[in-house]
């Protein structure tokens, strides 16, 4: 089974006192096996370090924006099966996400 939180950092901010939410989710990580958790976030600064403890989240991969080339690569495997006029410049639409993640 696979549980994919987008945007932890909204529902596991650091604590301050008592939070319901974090405590679900940290018994809920520890209570089954085959679970496969994954977490995404822009702001992993923010969320609460029980959640990062050792045997909760195992990994932490740093996913940077793509490169220059990147996001032209992007749009030609999305469209590969599409048919495109031939005058569709795939350049403008890729140099102007540039600061775009391919998740988007």
């Amino acid at each position: 089974m696979r549980i994919v939180f987008d945007e932890l950092d909204s529902i596991t901010v650091s604590r301050s006192g008592e939070d319901r939410i974090i405590n679900q989710i940290l018994t809920g990580m520890g209570a089954k096996k085959n679970v496969f958790i994954i977490g995404a976030t822009n702001r992993p600064d923010i969320i609460d370090p029980a959640i990062l403890r050792p045997g909760r989240l195992y990994e932490l991969l740093y996913i940077p924006l793509p490169d220059c080339d990147s996001p032209l690569n992007i749009f030609k495997a999305n469209l590969k099966k599409t048919p495109l006029s031939k005058d569709v410049d795939l350049n403008f639409p890729a140099e102007t996400s540039i600061v775009f993640s391919g998740l988007i």
